[in-house]
C-alpha cells in the first residue's frame, strides 16, 4: 500500500514540475506573440500615415509645377513649406 502511494505522489510531482517548467515558456511566448502583434499594427499604422502624407504632397500644385518647370531646387523648399502648413 505505501509503494502505490508513494508512486503516485511520485508521479503527481512529476508531472506537476514538468508542467511549471512549461508554464513560463508559454508565458514567455504568449508576451512575444503579443509584442510582435503591436510592433506590426504600429507598423501599419506609421505606413498608412505615410501613404497619406504622400498623397496630400503629390497633390499640392507648386510641386507639380517645380516638377513640370523641371525645378528641381524649388522642390524640396516647396515640399517643407507644404509640410509646414
Amino acid at each position: 500500500m505505501m509503494l502505490i502511494v508513494v508512486t503516485l505522489t511520485g508521479s503527481v510531482f512529476i508531472s506537476r514540475s514538468a508542467r511549471s517548467r512549461q508554464m513560463p515558456s508559454k508565458i514567455c511566448q504568449q508576451n512575444f506573440q503579443a509584442e510582435l502583434s503591436s510592433l506590426h499594427r504600429i507598423e501599419e499604422l506609421r505606413h498608412t500615415a505615410l501613404a497619406d502624407r504622400c498623397a496630400t504632397l503629390a497633390s499640392r500644385p507648386r510641386i507639380h509645377a517645380a516638377l513640370e518647370d523641371n525645378a528641381l531646387d524649388l522642390l524640396y523648399p516647396t515640399a517643407k513649406m507644404s509640410c509646414a502648413i
